[in-house]
């Protein structure tokens, strides 16, 4: 059986959309838990008004945790052996719980991730037009360019269908922005075997006001992400792949300085942490990168 997370929070402009897409699947063996995180609209209602209809509907009303701890009580509920979290303000095709299940059950993997539909990303040329069978050597390849498709394809945990045991103990970070980039983390040190599809039967919709829309790029909690390269630095330095980590200290230090660039009220935070940042990982920087962040760092600070 597969369980489905779906963390719920005023979306009622959209859930039904959702949850129809759910209960329209061509697979049925699933159970859809609900998590409505404190909503202050109807959508906990329209999550109760479904259960009714639907015994393979749970619904777990709390207060609000965020969507990692919203995510968080969908796995203490979850009792499948294979897990898949949406976002409750999209859809996914008839057919993307079948095409998944196959795959993952064929292919032995861990979890199986696909492209998907979204306006927000990058349009990419390198991208497989046919299955491919990935270990963590080739993930962390994809995650090599921070603004790439391939990267968010990567992060992202809404577009994967994962093996329960491997998520066993695992939680998202609570509090945290970009959750998905922690997570991930903890995929990366577990995982052995992963399948990309190319089929694009996830449907995200662009929503601008959310924390991670554009019109909030300048909110200091987007330094979280900083964290979450710092702590995949550590985990590549401590294996002995000193490529992985200076590629995602090259795109932590990038980041970090775009922040610093807006002249926004993120930008002293982010300069700060481009040094903590460099001074801690200095060692992985070739020569000419040392000389290139000192140059910058030195720049900042005298403006």
């Amino acid at each position: 059986m597969i369980s489905i997370v779906v963390p719920v929070y005023n979306v009622e402009k959209y859930l039904r959309e959702c949850l129809d897409s759910i209960l329209a699947q061509t697979y049925r063996k699933f159970e859809l838990i609900l998590i409505d995180d404190g909503s202050k609209d109807s959508s906990g209602h329209i999550c109760d008004e479904y259960a009714c209809r639907d015994n393979r509907i749970k619904v777990v009303h709390q207060e609000n945790r965020g969507l990692s701890g919203a995510r968080n009580a969908g796995l203490t509920w979850a009792t499948g052996e294979y897990i898949i979290f949406i976002d409750s303000d999209d859809t996914i095709n008839s057919d993307y719980l079948e095409k998944r299940y196959l795959t993952i059950t064929e292919a032995k993997a861990d979890f199986v991730f696909s492209d998907m539909e979204s306006t927000k990303m990058a349009h990419s040329d390198n991208l497989p037009g046919k299955e491919l069978i990935m270990d963590r050597w080739e993930m962390e390849r994809w995650l090599s360019d921070q603004i790439s498709r391939e990267y968010i394809l990567a992060v992202i945990a809404c577009n994967k269908l994962y093996r329960a045991s491997l998520l066993q103990g695992l939680n998202f970070c609570e509090g945290r922005l970009h959750e998905d980039e922690f997570f991930i983390n903890n995929i990366l040190s577990r995982m052995t075997k992963a399948v990309y599809i190319p089929d694009r039967g996830y449907i995200y919709r662009d929503n601008e006001q959310s924390i991670t829309g554009s019109e909030n790029m300048t909110n200091v909690r987007h330094l979280d992400v900083l964290d979450a390269y710092a702590e995949r630095i550590r985990m590549a330095t401590a294996d002995g792949d000193y490529k992985f980590a200076n590629k995602t200290l090259s795109n932590a230090l990038y980041k970090a300085y775009s922040y610093y660039k807006t002249g926004s009220e993120i930008s002293e935070p982010a300069l700060k942490r481009l040094v903590e940042l460099f001074d801690e990982f200095y060692q992985v920087l070739t020569f000419k990168q040392k000389m290139k962040y000192k140059s910058l760092i030195l720049l900042a600070k005298l403006h």
